[in-house]
């Protein structure tokens, strides 16, 4: 019985091995094509993208809000926007 161990261990590592390898040529990928407009975020973090996206928002918001049109009225001028400083103070 003692002859018989380390030949069951080699059988086991072997196909342990067999297994890692099979496994790791499996799994084909897929491509997929986007269009040139379309923003896709990979990591998961804020980046530039985000940032621009959240800007085109605020300022979509701020300039078609009735208050536009109430500040126009009331004093027969566009408003003027000033914007500050901008920090970030999240933990990313």
């Amino acid at each position: 019985m003692r002859n018989n161990r380390p030949t069951t261990l080699a059988t086991l590592l072997t196909l342990i091995a067999a297994l890692a390898l099979l496994g790791g040529c499996g799994g084909g990928k897929t491509v997929t094509r986007v269009g040139t407009d379309t923003t896709i975020d990979l990591s998961g973090r804020w980046n530039d993208a985000d940032s621009r996206l959240v800007a085109e928002e605020l300022i979509a918001q701020a300039t078609t809000s009735p208050w536009v049109e109430n500040h126009l009225l009331a004093h027969g001028k566009k408003p003027a926007v000033i914007v500050g400083n901008i920090a970030n103070k999240s933990s990313e």
